[in-house]
């Protein structure tokens, strides 16, 4: 089984309030990515931090929360959390900023475990991961939590794509 996991956990530093509530044409940014990720999977799983889930609960009462854990920081924190949660599924993760991506993209990435980059750039999310893999990641005590020393270290997959603009991801409200 595969569950799709939207990541919204982050602090929202440079954007400077919480992101996956921004509003981009009228609906936010986590409803966005939360409606194409459905798309593509009966499941979804929202990972959120500790100070996010009861507003979340009560402004989206019929989705499904998962709250990060203390373990670990950055985006694996939500990850492994959602993992610990549900340790047989694979996960398809997309951060709540990507508001551009779609589901084309999505069902063609879950054919390999893959990372996806641009020559020497990774970019690692959107990410599938296979339950196997994150089985093996969740039985090493981590000492950096960098999706790109996690991709390299548990040798992660690769499949090389063209970036375009399914790839933006907004971080700050200039880039609106």
């Amino acid at each position: 089984m595969t569950i799709g996991v939207v990541l919204c956990g982050g602090l929202s530093t440079r954007m400077k309030t919480d992101k996956a509530l921004v509003s981009f044409e009228g609906v936010s940014f986590l409803e966005i990515t939360h409606d194409v990720v459905s798309e593509c999977f009966d499941k979804i799983i929202v990972s959120v931090n500790s100070s996010q889930i009861e507003s979340y609960n009560s402004r989206f009462p019929n989705w499904d929360f998962v709250v990060d854990g203390t373990d670990g920081k950055g985006p694996i924190n939500g990850i492994m959390s959602v993992h610990q949660n549900y340790p047989d599924a694979n996960l398809l993760v997309v951060p709540c900023d990507m508001i551009r991506i779609d589901k084309s993209f999505l069902l063609d990435l879950i054919s390999t475990e893959s990372k996806v980059y641009k020559e020497t750039e990774i970019q690692p999310f959107p990410m599938y991961l296979i339950s196997e893999k994150l089985k093996e990641i969740s039985d090493v005590k981590l000492k950096r939590f960098s999706l790109k020393y996690i991709i390299e270290k548990f040798n992660i997959k690769s499949k090389q794509i063209e970036l375009d603009s399914r790839f933006f991801n907004a971080n700050s409200m200039s880039d609106l």
